[in-house]
């Protein structure tokens, strides 16, 4: 009989929330999808030192020092559940309401990330202690929203029984930028922007200890919010002179005002019990640097990076679906 190679199509990737960190909540609830189209890339490192000798050319001696797990994530973005892994805390909902509401928090709670193959022998890969350390949500006129996530894990495990919970197909439509809106402040839309791409980052580090080669503790640094937003140039109002700080000049000597916010909105373009929406609202913003390209064969385009402190306290991000059940 032939072997059986593996191949994506016979692959499944699907996570759940950990109660406890580094602690799998268990097959049947390792059954949400990151979305369609996902590309999971797993990482494992030994450290391995090899250790010479006197009297020998050759090594001989191989020491494993701290174990090292990261991963990436690369999907198209059909629900927003891991909003909770990066930001850290979702309202508690009820059946009556839809709005999954997240907040920061100081100590995000960790996943367990499961990948299976389907071969001869079958093999299954549980990954617990995952961290979202950074998310990247790509927008771009006429494509699909694009989602990232770069993060490490504590440990994993492997057997030859596939969790045959949640295999079935994500059921969910994904949304596109066709049905996006960019606000900068709020109630103030910015016509033709052509991309958008927010990044959170949490900044984990993990911390070892003697007596075990895992990490066995982890600290949540400092929250980066980034905004890299192209569009095409119409009026200074739109961002240069929040740039300036002034409608004339550079603000001399002072930093120009913040920004007060900024807020996405996306919806699936969907009615009814199929319309899926996610808005965030972030605060205080600061345009830098400012970029453009004078071109006389193409339209004017401006390029900024803006950096907020922080989600906004009262709108923050909120996803809203037909369900009040989170994973």
């Amino acid at each position: 009989m032939a072997t059986v190679v593996g191949v994506g199509t016979t692959s499944y990737v699907r996570y759940g929330y950990e109660s406890t960190y580094g602690t799998s909540p268990g097959d049947s609830s390792l059954v949400t999808y990151f979305g369609h189209n996902v590309k999971f890339s797993p990482s494992a490192k030994n450290n391995i030192e090899r250790i010479p000798e006197m009297n020998s050319r050759n090594y001989n001696k191989y020491a494993a020092k701290s174990f090292e797990g990261s991963y990436s994530l690369d999907f198209d973005v059909s629900n927003f559940y891991f909003m909770k892994g990066i930001l850290g805390s979702v309202s508690s909902v009820t059946t009556t309401s839809t709005a999954h509401t997240y907040s920061e928090a100081n100590l995000p709670p960790g996943i367990t990330i499961q990948s299976s193959e389907d071969l001869d022998t079958d093999s299954e890969r549980t990954y617990t202690g995952c961290l979202m350390d950074k998310l990247t949500l790509s927008m771009n006129v006429g494509e699909i929203v694009k989602g990232r996530i770069d993060g490490m894990y504590q440990k994993e495990v492997k057997d030859s029984s596939l969790n045959t919970n949640g295999n079935s197909a994500d059921t969910e439509e994904v949304f596109t930028f066709a049905h996006a809106t960019v606000e900068l402040p709020t109630s103030t839309t910015l016509t033709e922007v052509q991309s958008c791409e927010i990044s959170i980052t949490n900044n984990w580090e993990p911390i070892y200890g003697m007596g075990s080669r895992l990490f066995t503790q982890r600290a949540a640094k400092q929250r980066v919010y980034e905004i890299k937003l192209g569009k095409v140039r119409e009026a200074d109002s739109d961002l240069l002179n929040s740039f300036y700080g002034s409608t004339t000049t550079l603000a001399n000597p002072n930093k120009p005002a913040d920004i007060a916010t900024f807020n996405l909105t996306l919806t699936n373009g969907l009615s009814t019990t199929s319309t899926r929406s996610f808005t965030m609202k972030l605060d205080s913003l600061q345009i830098d640097p400012y970029n453009i390209a004078y071109n006389p064969a193409e339209v004017l385009k401006e390029d900024v990076t803006l950096y907020a402190t922080n989600l906004n306290s009262s709108s923050k991000a909120v996803y809203t679906n037909n369900t009040g059940t989170h994973p």
